[in-house]
Protein backbone atom coordinates (compact mmCIF):
# COMPACT_ATOMS: atom_id res chain seq x y z
CA UNK A 1 0.00 0.00 0.00
CA UNK A 2 2.65 2.64 0.89
CA UNK A 3 4.72 2.06 -2.38
CA UNK A 4 1.87 1.45 -4.94
CA UNK A 5 -1.01 3.87 -3.92
CA UNK A 6 0.64 7.51 -4.14
CA UNK A 7 -0.07 10.13 -1.28
CA UNK A 8 -3.17 12.53 -1.76
CA UNK A 9 -4.96 9.96 -3.87
CA UNK A 10 -7.90 8.94 -2.19
CA UNK A 11 -11.30 10.36 -0.78
CA UNK A 12 -12.47 7.85 1.30
CA UNK A 13 -11.30 5.03 3.34
CA UNK A 14 -13.81 2.43 5.05
CA UNK A 15 -11.88 -0.54 7.24
CA UNK A 16 -12.92 -3.58 9.24
CA UNK A 17 -9.88 -4.43 10.61
CA UNK A 18 -9.00 -8.49 11.97
CA UNK A 19 -11.21 -8.30 15.17
CA UNK A 20 -9.11 -11.32 16.05
CA UNK A 21 -7.81 -10.37 19.19
CA UNK A 22 -10.67 -10.92 21.24
CA UNK A 23 -10.46 -14.31 20.13
CA UNK A 24 -6.93 -14.41 21.59
CA UNK A 25 -8.50 -13.07 24.79
CA UNK A 26 -10.54 -16.29 25.16
CA UNK A 27 -8.32 -18.32 25.37
CA UNK A 28 -6.97 -16.65 28.33
CA UNK A 29 -10.29 -16.98 30.48
CA UNK A 30 -11.23 -20.14 29.72
CA UNK A 31 -13.92 -19.97 27.43
CA UNK A 32 -14.23 -22.31 23.95
CA UNK A 33 -12.17 -21.25 21.04
CA UNK A 34 -13.77 -21.13 17.66
CA UNK A 35 -12.22 -23.55 14.99
CA UNK A 36 -11.19 -21.00 12.82
CA UNK A 37 -8.98 -18.59 15.70
CA UNK A 38 -6.33 -21.36 15.54
CA UNK A 39 -4.91 -19.63 12.35
CA UNK A 40 -4.92 -16.82 14.20
CA UNK A 41 -2.77 -18.55 17.46
CA UNK A 42 0.27 -16.35 17.35
CA UNK A 43 -1.15 -13.24 15.70
CA UNK A 44 -0.95 -10.85 18.68
CA UNK A 45 2.34 -12.20 20.46
CA UNK A 46 4.94 -9.43 20.75
CA UNK A 47 7.64 -10.75 18.77
CA UNK A 48 11.11 -8.99 18.58
CA UNK A 49 10.28 -8.11 15.31
CA UNK A 50 7.16 -6.10 16.50
CA UNK A 51 9.68 -4.53 19.16
CA UNK A 52 11.21 -3.34 16.57
CA UNK A 53 8.43 -2.13 15.18
CA UNK A 54 7.56 0.42 17.95
CA UNK A 55 11.07 2.01 16.95
CA UNK A 56 9.99 1.99 13.71
CA UNK A 57 6.62 3.90 14.18
CA UNK A 58 8.18 5.90 16.59
CA UNK A 59 10.58 7.05 13.99
CA UNK A 60 8.14 8.05 11.40
CA UNK A 61 6.13 9.92 13.99
CA UNK A 62 9.39 12.41 14.21
CA UNK A 63 9.65 12.47 10.95
CA UNK A 64 5.87 13.58 10.84
CA UNK A 65 6.81 16.58 12.91
CA UNK A 66 4.61 14.69 15.50
CA UNK A 67 7.01 14.53 18.26
CA UNK A 68 4.07 15.04 21.36
CA UNK A 69 3.02 11.91 20.14
CA UNK A 70 6.06 10.09 19.26
CA UNK A 71 6.86 11.06 22.98
CA UNK A 72 3.57 9.22 24.35
CA UNK A 73 3.64 6.22 22.24
CA UNK A 74 6.77 5.48 23.60
CA UNK A 75 5.88 5.80 27.62
CA UNK A 76 2.52 3.98 26.57
CA UNK A 77 3.80 0.91 24.49
CA UNK A 78 6.42 0.92 27.63
CA UNK A 79 3.25 0.74 29.89
CA UNK A 80 1.87 -1.85 27.67
CA UNK A 81 4.27 -4.13 27.29
CA UNK A 82 3.84 -5.35 30.72
CA UNK A 83 0.07 -4.80 31.57
CA UNK A 84 -1.34 -6.24 27.87
CA UNK A 85 1.46 -7.32 25.59
CA UNK A 86 -1.19 -8.72 23.32
CA UNK A 87 -3.44 -5.49 22.77
CA UNK A 88 0.08 -3.75 22.43
CA UNK A 89 0.84 -6.31 19.04
CA UNK A 90 -2.21 -5.43 17.74
CA UNK A 91 -1.40 -1.89 18.25
CA UNK A 92 1.87 -1.86 16.22
CA UNK A 93 0.18 -3.37 13.77
CA UNK A 94 -2.65 -0.67 13.32
CA UNK A 95 -0.38 1.95 13.84
CA UNK A 96 2.23 1.57 10.68
CA UNK A 97 -1.37 1.02 8.33
CA UNK A 98 -3.18 3.83 9.87
CA UNK A 99 -0.48 6.38 9.32
CA UNK A 100 -0.27 4.94 5.58
CA UNK A 101 -3.80 5.39 5.34
CA UNK A 102 -3.98 9.16 6.37
CA UNK A 103 -0.79 10.09 3.81
CA UNK A 104 -3.19 8.20 1.43
CA UNK A 105 -6.02 10.24 2.07
CA UNK A 106 -6.78 13.79 -0.34
CA UNK A 107 -7.03 16.85 2.14
CA UNK A 108 -10.74 16.24 1.42
CA UNK A 109 -10.71 12.69 2.80
CA UNK A 110 -12.26 10.95 5.50
CA UNK A 111 -11.29 7.63 7.38
CA UNK A 112 -14.20 5.29 8.93
CA UNK A 113 -12.45 2.55 10.77
CA UNK A 114 -14.78 -0.65 11.96
CA UNK A 115 -13.60 -1.73 15.63
CA UNK A 116 -15.34 -3.11 18.58
CA UNK A 117 -15.54 -2.79 22.57
CA UNK A 118 -12.20 -5.49 22.84
CA UNK A 119 -9.81 -2.73 21.41
CA UNK A 120 -12.15 0.73 20.73
CA UNK A 121 -10.45 2.84 23.39
CA UNK A 122 -7.12 2.07 22.52
CA UNK A 123 -7.90 2.53 18.55
CA UNK A 124 -9.32 6.15 19.40
CA UNK A 125 -5.95 6.95 21.38
CA UNK A 126 -3.86 5.88 18.22
CA UNK A 127 -6.02 7.70 16.09
CA UNK A 128 -6.22 10.53 17.54
CA UNK A 129 -2.35 10.68 18.02
CA UNK A 130 -2.08 10.05 14.19
CA UNK A 131 -5.47 12.13 12.60
CA UNK A 132 -5.21 15.08 15.47
CA UNK A 133 -7.59 14.91 17.62
CA UNK A 134 -9.62 18.15 16.10
CA UNK A 135 -10.15 15.69 12.88
CA UNK A 136 -11.75 13.22 15.20
CA UNK A 137 -15.79 13.53 13.38
CA UNK A 138 -17.74 11.21 15.18
CA UNK A 139 -18.36 7.45 16.88
CA UNK A 140 -20.97 5.60 15.11
CA UNK A 141 -22.44 3.41 17.21
CA UNK A 142 -23.43 0.42 14.96
CA UNK A 143 -26.02 -2.43 16.71
CA UNK A 144 -25.44 -6.01 15.50
CA UNK A 145 -28.62 -7.80 16.96
CA UNK A 146 -31.48 -6.42 19.13
CA UNK A 147 -31.11 -9.70 21.22
CA UNK A 148 -27.80 -9.17 23.06
CA UNK A 149 -28.55 -11.53 25.84
CA UNK A 150 -30.42 -14.94 25.89
CA UNK A 151 -30.13 -18.42 28.11
CA UNK A 152 -26.96 -19.45 25.53
CA UNK A 153 -24.81 -16.63 27.37
CA UNK A 154 -24.05 -17.95 30.68
CA UNK A 155 -21.27 -14.99 31.73
CA UNK A 156 -22.10 -12.51 33.77
CA UNK A 157 -22.10 -9.97 32.38
CA UNK A 158 -24.71 -7.93 29.95
CA UNK A 159 -24.39 -9.13 25.93
CA UNK A 160 -22.02 -7.35 24.02
CA UNK A 161 -24.61 -6.06 20.71
CA UNK A 162 -23.26 -2.82 19.35
CA UNK A 163 -19.76 -2.18 17.29
CA UNK A 164 -18.15 1.14 17.05
CA UNK A 165 -17.05 3.37 13.46
CA UNK A 166 -14.85 5.62 13.97
CA UNK A 167 -14.84 8.77 11.44
CA UNK A 168 -11.86 11.07 11.09
CA UNK A 169 -11.27 13.51 8.53
CA UNK A 170 -7.67 14.65 7.32
CA UNK A 171 -8.01 18.39 7.51
CA UNK A 172 -10.50 20.41 8.39
CA UNK A 173 -11.41 20.67 4.07
CA UNK A 174 -13.57 17.61 4.12
CA UNK A 175 -16.25 16.63 2.11
CA UNK A 176 -19.38 16.45 3.74
CA UNK A 177 -22.85 16.53 2.05
CA UNK A 178 -25.42 17.30 4.45
CA UNK A 179 -28.40 17.06 1.91
CA UNK A 180 -27.86 13.68 1.16
CA UNK A 181 -28.33 12.45 4.53
CA UNK A 182 -31.53 14.37 5.25
CA UNK A 183 -34.51 12.34 4.64
CA UNK A 184 -37.03 14.69 3.50
CA UNK A 185 -40.75 14.19 4.61
CA UNK A 186 -43.15 12.39 3.19
CA UNK A 187 -46.81 14.10 2.97
CA UNK A 188 -47.91 11.72 5.06
CA UNK A 189 -45.79 12.33 7.83
CA UNK A 190 -45.95 16.01 7.37
CA UNK A 191 -49.72 15.54 7.79
CA UNK A 192 -49.03 13.99 10.74
CA UNK A 193 -46.85 15.81 12.27
CA UNK A 194 -47.69 19.29 10.97
CA UNK A 195 -51.10 19.29 10.98
CA UNK A 196 -51.93 23.26 11.56
CA UNK A 197 -51.88 25.44 8.31
CA UNK A 198 -51.61 29.36 8.81
CA UNK A 199 -53.31 31.86 6.65
CA UNK A 200 -50.09 31.93 4.78
CA UNK A 201 -50.89 28.32 3.63
CA UNK A 202 -47.61 26.72 5.95
CA UNK A 203 -47.56 24.02 8.30
CA UNK A 204 -46.66 24.30 11.54
CA UNK A 205 -46.94 21.61 14.78
CA UNK A 206 -49.33 22.57 17.18
CA UNK A 207 -50.12 23.35 19.57
CA UNK A 208 -47.17 26.53 19.31
CA UNK A 209 -47.42 27.47 22.85
CA UNK A 210 -45.92 25.94 26.04
CA UNK A 211 -45.07 26.58 29.34
CA UNK A 212 -45.21 23.29 32.24
CA UNK A 213 -48.95 23.22 33.73
CA UNK A 214 -48.42 21.63 36.91
CA UNK A 215 -51.55 21.10 37.82
CA UNK A 216 -51.62 20.11 41.36
CA UNK A 217 -47.73 20.72 41.59
CA UNK A 218 -47.86 24.94 42.03
CA UNK A 219 -44.41 24.40 44.11
CA UNK A 220 -42.85 23.45 40.95
CA UNK A 221 -44.21 26.19 38.75
CA UNK A 222 -41.60 28.79 37.72
CA UNK A 223 -41.75 31.42 35.77
CA UNK A 224 -40.91 30.59 31.99
CA UNK A 225 -40.82 34.10 29.44
CA UNK A 226 -42.89 35.71 31.98
CA UNK A 227 -45.49 33.51 32.70
CA UNK A 228 -46.15 31.69 35.75
CA UNK A 229 -49.92 30.84 36.36
CA UNK A 230 -49.41 26.99 35.72
CA UNK A 231 -52.89 26.86 33.43
CA UNK A 232 -51.56 29.46 30.96
CA UNK A 233 -48.86 29.05 28.23
CA UNK A 234 -46.59 31.06 26.50
CA UNK A 235 -45.44 31.34 23.11
CA UNK A 236 -42.55 28.91 21.63
CA UNK A 237 -41.42 31.71 18.87
CA UNK A 238 -41.47 35.57 18.84
CA UNK A 239 -45.18 36.63 17.94
CA UNK A 240 -46.31 38.68 14.95
CA UNK A 241 -47.85 41.78 15.94
CA UNK A 242 -51.08 40.73 14.33
CA UNK A 243 -51.78 37.40 16.81
CA UNK A 244 -53.04 37.96 20.02
CA UNK A 245 -52.12 35.86 22.90
CA UNK A 246 -54.12 32.44 24.02
CA UNK A 247 -54.55 31.31 27.46
CA UNK A 248 -55.15 27.81 27.34
CA UNK A 249 -57.27 26.61 30.90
Amino acid sequence: MEDKIPDNSIDLIYLDPPFNYNRIYSTNVGQPVPEEAIAFCDAWELTEEKEEDIKTFYDKLILDDNENFAKFWLSWTEALKYSNSKILSYLVFMALRLRVMRNKLKDTGSLFLHCDATASHYMKILLDGIFGIKNFKNEIIWQRTKNPKGSQFKEKKLGICIDSIFWYSKTDNYKFDLASIKVPLTEEEIEEKYHQIDEHGRYYQAPIECAPSMGSRPNLCYEYKGYKNQYLSGWRIAQAPNILQLGIP
